[in-house]
């Protein structure tokens, strides 16, 4: 049986191997987000830190769902690579999930807007960060400290 990693190392960083979930639950708002990570060894992503992520080799998984990101080319889909699926995004106010196995959006942090927070936003053809309202429940990638 093999042991997944809890953590990989991508750009000198930790990252998580999972998504945040807490009771369940996989989808959060920004301020959810803060107040579990809060006293936490756990923060996410900056939006720098983000932008450097997608400059490294990818692939996207089509039987997963997903894209993958390693340091060298010949690391992706393994161990010493991280996925990120396409879980989609909590729509405000409905609270329907959308985008569903089309499109990945986690929360990164930035001061750009009032308001509005990066995520890391992504399908089989587009990789990009952008600025969201932090109503929306997005997914979180942790970096480890």
């Amino acid at each position: 049986m093999k042991i997944k990693k809890a953590h990989v190392i991508l750009n000198g960083l930790k990252w998580g191997t999972t998504v945040l979930e807490v009771y369940g639950q996989t989808y959060f708002t920004y301020k959810q987000v803060i107040d579990i990570l809060n006293g936490s060894n756990r923060r996410i992503p900056t939006k720098e830190e983000f932008e450097e992520l997608i400059k490294l080799p990818k692939l996207w998984d089509y039987k997963k769902n997903g894209i993958w990101f390693a340091e060298n080319p010949e690391d992706l889909a393994s161990d010493k690579s991280l996925f990120l699926s396409a879980n989609g995004f909590m729509d405000h106010p409905s609270m329907v999930i959308k985008d569903f196995n089309r499109f990945g959006y986690y929360w990164g942090s930035s001061n750009k807007h009032e308001g509005y927070l990066t995520s890391l936003s992504f399908g089989k053809n587009q990789l990009f960060t952008h600025e969201y309202n932090i109503k929306y429940g997005h997914s979180v990638i942790c970096i480890l400290e």
